[in-house]
C-alpha cells in the first residue's frame, strides 16, 4: 500500500527520533517501502538569525547536522533497511513546509514523524509541525505519540 515514506526527524530529540525511525522501519519491512530521511534546521533564513550567524557557522551545523542523521541511522536503522533509503537530507527552513515540500517533490505516500508533548498554550500560539502538516498534507501522516 504505502511504497515511499518521508520520516523527518528532529535531531535535537534524539529519543524522538529513534522511536520515530523505529516506527517508520516497521512500516517499511511491512509494505516493502523506500524510505525519505528529512531534518529541517529552523530559522536561519530569518533575518534575526541569519544576523547572528555567519555563513561558516550555517555550514558547520548542516555538517553537523548531517552527521547526526548518519549516526542515527546506523544506530536505529536495521541494515537492510539503510540500503533502501532514497535520500536522506538536511534543509534550512520552515519545519512543516520543508517536510510538505520534500512530499510533494518526491514520490511520497506515507509521512511518518513524531509528536512532541506540547502543552495547549504552545499548540494555541505556535501550533505544532505535526498539527501543520497533518492539516496541510496530500498524502497519509502517521503521527507516533510518545
Amino acid at each position: 500500500m504505502f511504497k515511499h515514506i518521508l520520516v523527518p526527524l528532529d535531531l535535537d530529540e534524539p529519543e524522538f527520533a529513534a522511536l520515530t525511525l523505529h516506527a517508520a522501519s516497521v512500516q517499511a519491512q511491512d509494505q516493502q517501502a523506500c524510505l525519505y530521511l528529512l531534518s529541517v534546521l529552523p530559522g536561519f533564513g530569518s533575518p534575526l538569525v541569519a544576523g547572528y550567524f555567519q555563513r561558516f557557522d550555517f555550514d558547520a551545523l548542516i555538517q553537523e547536522a548531517q552527521q547526526k542523521l548518519q549516526t542515527l541511522i546506523e544506530a536505529h536503522l536495521p541494515a537492510p533497511l539503510q540500503a533502501k533509503i532514497k535520500r536522506q537530507c538536511v534543509v534550512e527552513g520552515t519545519p512543516h513546509k520543508e517536510i510538505l515540500a520534500a512530499a510533494a517533490k518526491w514520490p511520497i505516500d506515507l509521512i511518518v514523524m513524531s509528536s512532541h508533548n506540547q502543552d495547549a498554550m504552545e499548540r494555541f500560539f505556535l501550533g505544532s509541525v505535526a498539527a501543520r502538516t497533518l492539516e496541510r498534507a496530500h498524502t497519509s501522516v502517521l503521527v507516533i505519540r510518545h
